[in-house]
């Protein structure tokens, strides 16, 4: 399901945001703490009501929230019940026929890796059980778009790759955003990237165009022995070359940040340099973010 979403806000927690979700991609919505994730996601759900703006769908649905599978940051459970008792009460709030809610139920907890605790009570699960569990509940209805916010906050390394897991999964099955603060997370399974700051979008765009257009072009040459004296004729030879030299190692930048990988390998290769490998210093979601969050800060020119 495709989403269009125009100038969306919510008192002062959330201001114009206007973005497009696209039909079977993975969006992660990152921003720290009280940057309006959690109201951006309980408007799309429907528990909010936005100040301003609209949402509007590829579905045909007249209620968009029929076609929306929800899983809040902090999910309350019957403790009493089991987890098949649950997903079944689940799937018929969600309208699941009666005929087939069972079947479902059984699927979904399989898929979820809880197929062995169908009949165990949900008060004696793991963090991590319970958050397989709220995703399975999040699609007992078939949901064309499914919301999830912070879905491993909370869980300890080994209930965050469990969940890590199951929402790899689901990827191209339907249209999925998740807000987090995990970027490394983020940059492992999402396709694109929605960045919140105060309130405001600072940056939506696909995870692949992010990185390519903030790869750093600085390259490490290591090598076996002293290469000093390669480096100080490479820097006298290449005047627009950004060198700093140690022994046994050199980092180069064009000043100009030109791609310099072939130029480089050249030189190396006619000089018979003995070198163990050549590493590219690319930049990660966590910088980037950090990055433009830093240029959203500095004040602009009236």
């Amino acid at each position: 399901m495709k989403l269009d979403v125009k100038g969306l806000s919510k008192d002062k927690r959330v201001n114009d945001l206007s973005f497009t979700l696209q039909p079977g991609r993975m969006t992660a919505l990152i921003g720290e703490n009280g940057a309006g994730k959690t109201t951006l996601l309980h408007m799309l759900a429907g528990l909010l009501r936005p100040s301003a703006g609209q949402m509007v769908s590829s579905d045909t649905e007249k209620d968009l929230r029929k076609a929306i599978g929800f899983l809040p940051q902090y999910p309350a459970f019957h403790d009493w019940m089991t987890a098949c008792e649950y997903l079944v009460y689940a799937g018929e709030l969600s309208g699941v026929a009666k005929g087939i809610v069972n079947d479902k139920a059984k699927q979904l907890l399989k898929r979820v890796g809880l197929a062995d605790a169908c009949s165990m009570r949900i008060n004696t699960f793991s963090g991590g059980m319970k958050q397989r569990l709220g995703i399975a509940q999040a699609l007992i209805g078939d949901p064309q778009l499914l919301l999830l916010d912070e879905p491993v906050s909370a869980l300890d390394p080994k209930g965050r790759a469990e969940v890590m897991d199951l929402l790899k999964g689901l990827k191209g099955d339907r249209t999925v955003m998740y807000s987090t603060h995990v970027l490394h997370d983020a940059e492992q399974i999402c396709d694109d990237v929605l960045m919140l700051h105060q309130g405001k979008l600072i940056k939506s765009t696909s995870l692949s165009n992010l990185l390519s257009y903030t790869k750093s072009n600085v390259l490490t040459v290591e090598a076996s022995e002293d290469i000093t004296a390669f480096a100080n004729r490479l820097k006298e030879k290449e005047p627009t070359w950004l060198l700093e030299i140690s022994s046994h190692m050199f980092t180069v930048k064009d000043q100009d940040d030109k791609d310099i990988r072939h130029p480089l390998l050249k030189e190396l290769s006619e000089a018979d340099v003995p070198f163990k490998q050549i590493t590219a210093n690319s930049k990660t979601l966590e910088t980037v973010f950090q990055e433009v969050v830093g240029d959203a800060n500095v004040p602009r020119a009236l």
